[in-house]
C-alpha cells in the first residue's frame, strides 16, 4: 500500500512540473510570436490553460513601437485575455476561434 501511495504521489509531481513547464514555455512562445507579428514589443504576465475555456493571458501589454526598451509606452494593456479554440478546427491543422474575451481592456 504505501509503494503505491509514492508512486501516485511521483506521478502526480511529474504531471504538476510538466504541466508548469508547458505554461513557462507557452508563455515565452506566445510573447515572441505576438511581438513578431505585430512588430512591437509584448510582455505577458501569466498563461494558463483551461480545459473549459480555452487558453488566457494575464496582465498582457502591448508597448508601442520604440528603439530602446527604457522608452517604450504602453499601447494596449489587458488585465485578462481568453481565447477559445475550435477544438475541431485545430484537429484539422487549422487556426479558427470559437470566442475572445478581455477583461478590463485600456488602449493609451
Amino acid at each position: 500500500m504505501r509503494k503505491k501511495l509514492k508512486i501516485i504521489f511521483v506521478l502526480i509531481l511529474i504531471l504538476f512540473v510538466a504541466y508548469n513547464f508547458a505554461q513557462f514555455k507557452l508563455k515565452a512562445l506566445l510573447a515572441h510570436e505576438l511581438s513578431k507579428s505585430l512588430k512591437r514589443e509584448v510582455f505577458v504576465g501569466k498563461v494558463g490553460i483551461n480545459p473549459f475555456s480555452g487558453v488566457y493571458l494575464k496582465n498582457l501589454i502591448i508597448f508601442e513601437p520604440g528603439e530602446k526598451t527604457k522608452d517604450l509606452k504602453e499601447f494596449i494593456r489587458v488585465d485578462k485575455m481568453t481565447v477559445s479554440p475550435a477544438i475541431l478546427s485545430l484537429l484539422r491543422g487549422k487556426l479558427a476561434l470559437n470566442a475572445v474575451s478581455l477583461v478590463r481592456p485600456v488602449i493609451n
